[in-house]
């Protein structure tokens, strides 16, 4: 499923430019229009949990490019889209905030390959799929660098994302922002996570393979724990209260793939005192 949302992500958007780029070939259609040009990501409602929740951290190296220039670069996967780590958690930091005042935020794109981008550079030239959108060069696209993401457009987007190291890169393009950032700011693919020493995972298994429905459980050696949270990104997959079963709870994913669950302990005071992250693979 994944692979598929994916490659209809790719089908369906054009490639976007950095303002300072041009394109070479089709002369009078790039001056028209001097910045890439791409439609607005679609607006319909996306399944919550792979909205919210399709997180994994397992990292893989890519090739980015910037101005032509290669450089490997590590990416994660939200909603199906690779992103630099640093871009990653930034951006979950700032969905779960657009979460709390009642705006949905959802990734609709993030790292294009090499190859990614020459087809829907072909698609330029030729006509002949992608609607023959403006696409940039292969090595020139700012989609190439990793930072760079279309997200879903709002009011509170546009005036919270520099809060969150977003800027708007591509004028005519309002759902168009790169991570800007100085730092990674830090999220569930940390690895250091707060206090995770004091919880034990006894299932799932970091780095296992479970058929659907899964039992999540965990132990711990603080004694003033009232409960445990259950997430994958910034969607919930239940709490529990029961110290003295593990704090289970049993959640059956909607989109089976790769997937990276968090474990918060809270006290009773409410306080968050631990957390451990995980990366499970989820199969039919």
């Amino acid at each position: 499923m994944r692979w598929y949302l994916a490659s209809l992500g790719l089908i369906t958007l054009a490639a976007c430019l950095a303002p300072t780029d041009s394109s070479d070939g089709k002369a009078s259609r790039a001056s028209a229009e001097p910045d890439e040009q791409e439609p607005e990501p679609e607006t319909q409602t996306l399944d919550e949990e792979l909205a919210t929740g399709d997180v994994s951290c397992r990292e893989r190296t890519e090739t980015a490019y910037v101005n032509g220039n290669p450089k490997r670069i590590s990416v994660i996967t939200i909603a199906g889209k690779a992103v630099t780590k640093p871009t990653g958690h930034a951006f979950l930091k700032m969905q779960k905030a657009a979460k709390s005042a009642g705006i949905p935020l959802t990734l609709r794109s993030g790292f294009r390959t090499q190859s990614e981008q020459q087809y829907l550079y072909g698609c330029y030239q030729s006509g002949r799929c992608n609607n023959g959108n403006l696409a940039a060069r292969p090595g020139y696209s700012n989609h190439q660098s990793g930072i760079a993401l279309d997200l879903s457009t709002s009011d509170w987007l546009a005036r919270n994302a520099r809060n969150f190291g977003f800027v708007r890169t591509v004028p005519s393009e309002d759902w168009h922002y790169e991570y800007q950032g100085s730092k990674d700011p830090g999220g569930p693919c940390s690895r250091d996570n707060l206090n995770s020493d004091a919880l034990t995972w006894e299932s799932p298994k970091d780095g296992g393979w479970y058929k659907n429905g899964i039992w999540m459980k965990v132990r711990t050696k603080l004694k003033n724990i009232a409960e445990v949270r259950y997430l994958a990104g910034n969607y919930s997959l239940g709490v529990s209260t029961h110290e003295t079963e593990g704090f289970p709870v049993h959640y059956t994913f909607k989109q089976i793939g790769e997937r990276s669950i968090t474990a918060e302990a809270y006290d009773f005071d409410g306080k968050k005192v631990a957390e451990s992250t995980i990366d499970v693979t989820i199969k039919p």
